[in-house]
């Protein structure tokens, strides 16, 4: 783009700055902050990795310590565990759909997070589950085949269906920012820390 400056600054000043604020204001209005984190670190910082120890590292940290979805899975794997032991566990969970318990995942969930993974020690206690490690991912966007959201629409038009075609519609936007390096992709990290009481 050097040769082009009004290309390159349509494409990394006018867009990128319109991108952000849309992120922002759909953060907001979703109550998905996080996920309007992410996407403004993949519009300005660069690539560089979001740290456990940082101020936004923390937050996806706390957000993340006290999701539903999460938490499930990491009581799943304590389930049969015996009170006492500990176990060190590497896994992947999947934010962006409803569980077996069908928890709802969260906004920040389905826009931001999507598939993590986990490195994270749980230590069975009589009445709970103790957690404490790492969750991260790599924030970037993949094309989603609007095909099958539109036959999803088409045979059931509702609110639900009509957001999750929004949503995919929106994503391949950014997987064109991505290719055209507006958006660069990233990895975060967050610190996981809690405890699930059993009943």
């Amino acid at each position: 783009m050097n040769g082009h400056p009004e290309l390159a600054k349509f494409w990394y000043g006018d867009i990128r700055d319109d991108t952000a604020v849309a992120g922002f204001i759909a953060g907001i209005a979703l109550d998905a902050k996080n996920s309007g984190g992410l996407l403004n670190w993949a519009l300005y910082e660069n690539g560089k990795t979001v740290m456990p120890d940082s101020d936004f590292g923390k937050e996806i940290g706390r957000d993340l310590s006290g999701n539903d979805i999460l938490r499930a899975a990491i009581a799943a794997y304590g389930k049969n565990m015996e009170e006492g032991e500990t176990r060190d566990i590497y896994c992947s969970v999947n934010l962006q759909q409803s569980d077996e318990l069908e928890n709802i995942p969260s906004r920040n969930g389905i826009l931001g997070y999507g598939r993590i993974k986990l490195a994270i020690e749980i230590t069975k206690n009589k009445n709970s589950i103790n957690f404490y490690g790492l969750a991260g991912d790599v924030y970037n966007f993949e094309e989603h085949d609007l095909n099958d959201s539109l036959d999803v629409l088409e045979n059931n038009r509702n609110l639900a269906n009509l957001k999750s075609a929004g949503i995919d519609f929106i994503n391949n936007i950014a997987v064109g920012y991505q290719q055209f390096g507006v958006l660069r992709e990233f990895i975060w990290l967050a610190k996981l820390d809690g405890t699930i009481e059993e009943s």
